[in-house]
């Protein structure tokens, strides 16, 4: 056990206590000069002007001491108060770069949990391309390999970027309507995906600012996510339509849902109801929704199960983009995981 001698005085005592007794001292030692100096200057002093005198002097002696003694105690306090502030700023300079360090290492995570997606797509095609070489859809195939490396790539740099650079670099007028249908097709090559019923019902067109990468990222987990949590059999059903002020996409499915005290969970970091769960499946979804100034949500699904909605803000003001890329940069990153299984 640590001696209490060894502690720091004010540690020790109470504020008030040490002030008290600082106090106290002084009005001691005040007294004792007061008394001593006036018996001293009555028996000195030969007149009563001599004596008014000797007590200017006394007086202004004992202003002069009590300041040069308040100066020297201020500029001990504070020269303390300084050294203290400068070690609590270098500590919390210390503890932005330990959380800047854990954010990118639980955002290499996501990015690594996402790229094992998009390499099973990779797999699935080059097992049909080798089995069936003579299929007619050979060259959609090709594509679909094609535009998974793509967005492997994109990954990379979304990672590369978590150094320091800006994370919004792909930022752009797109047709989320198009994008939403290319994905539930490649979405339907998925072995968590491929057996269940798929149904979309999106308008033909529909224009955002986004980064297509994190939306590709964070609508292909969600349909993998609702896959998952049909057991690869069930029902899943994507929604794309347009509100005030936003684009809103709702992907839901038949699964056992996820119960309401435990949806606030699901969206905190590392939670995972899966026994080979990383905690790690809905992090590029809430990253996406923080990045673009949106919103992610759980609500019950039409379907009997849950579902997950995202909703992306049509126009992307230039101070909205400047802010968000410097939330991320800080290293505010939030994760959360996928429905239960």
């Amino acid at each position: 056990m640590k001696n209490s001698l060894d502690m720091p005085l004010a540690k020790r005592h109470k504020p008030w206590l040490l002030a008290a007794v600082a106090a106290g001292i002084y009005f001691v030692l005040s007294a004792i000069y007061i008394v001593f100096s006036s018996q001293i200057a009555t028996s000195f002093a030969q007149d009563l002007v001599a004596l008014e005198n000797i007590e200017i002097v006394k007086g202004i002696m004992f202003v002069l001491t009590s300041a040069t003694l308040i100066f020297f105690g201020l500029f001990i306090l504070f020269s303390l108060l300084r050294q203290k502030e400068l070690m609590i700023e270098q500590q919390r300079q210390m503890f932005v770069a330990s959380e800047k360090r854990a954010a990118a290492g639980v955002f290499a995570s996501s990015i690594a949990h996402d790229l094992n997606n998009e390499l099973t797509i990779l797999q699935y095609c080059v097992d049909e391309v080798i089995g069936f070489p003579a299929l007619a859809d050979q060259q959609e195939i090709m594509d679909d390999l094609k535009q998974s490396t793509a967005h492997i790539r994109d990954y990379s740099r979304h990672l590369a970027a978590v150094s320091g650079k800006d994370i919004l670099t792909g930022m752009r007028s797109m047709d989320i309507a198009g994008m939403t249908r290319d994905i539930v097709n490649l979405a339907r090559t998925h072995n968590k995906v491929k057996y269940c019923t798929v149904e979309l019902e999106a308008p033909e067109a529909l224009t955002v600012d986004a980064d297509a990468s994190l939306l590709h990222r964070s609508l292909l987990n969600l349909m993998i996510n609702a896959g998952d949590a049909t057991e690869g059999r069930g029902r899943i059903l994507v929604k794309l339509f347009e509100t005030k002020k936003s684009a809103r996409i709702e992907i839901h499915d038949d699964g056992p849902g996820i119960p309401r005290e435990q949806r606030a969970q699901v969206l905190e970091p590392f939670y995972t109801t899966k026994q080979d769960g990383s905690g790690l499946g809905l992090m590029s979804v809430k990253y996406c929704a923080d990045i673009h100034k949106g919103a992610l949500g759980i609500e019950d699904s039409e379907l009997g199960g849950v579902c997950f909605f995202i909703e992306i803000p049509r126009k992307q003001e230039p101070s909205e983009q400047q802010a968000a890329s410097s939330a991320c940069q800080s290293g505010n990153l939030k994760a959360a995981d996928a429905s239960p299984a």
